[in-house]
């Protein structure tokens, strides 16, 4: 039953990496600008106005989804929510075994546009610099693409 479950939950870290191991679950793959999910870009005030109104299980379901989608390379899902806009980094931290990812960074941004808009953005990846260019204070621009 625990097997099962875990199967359509890999957004846990214990799960994740339960998948990964009897390779259930294909590794996160880049994609070009021609294998690019289509979707559609929002404004941090746009996607904000589109979850506005759910409540905090509805929200919590959601981000379950869109985490799941990721972790599964889009393959799932017809249509990919983008962000676009201009962030003030808050901080960028190293993933650890706590997390699903055990290895990249995360950098948490705060919208400039719409203050109560937050990014965090998941960079995995199996080699980890030593320094990262953006710092806190920095300006992280996420450019909607025209592909």
């Amino acid at each position: 039953m625990v097997a099962s479950w875990s199967f359509g939950q890999p957004v846990h870290p214990i799960n994740y990496r339960l998948l990964t191991r009897l390779e259930k679950l294909d590794p996160i793959a880049g994609f070009t600008r021609v294998s690019a999910p289509r979707g559609k870009f929002y404004s941090t005030k746009d996607l904000y106005a589109d979850v506005f109104s759910f409540s905090p299980s509805e929200l919590m379901a959601y981000n379950g989804i869109l985490k799941r989608s990721y972790i599964k390379n889009y393959i799932e899902r017809g249509e990919v929510v983008f962000l676009s806009g201009d962030f003030r980094v808050k901080s960028v931290q190293q993933m650890g075994e706590q997390d699903v990812f055990q290895s990249g960074l995360v950098i948490r941004g705060r919208s400039i546009d719409f203050p109560d808009g937050i990014i965090d953005l998941a960079l995995p990846s199996q080699e980890v610099p030593e320094s990262f260019a953006l710092k806190p204070g920095d300006t992280l621009r996420v450019s909607e693409s025209t592909t």
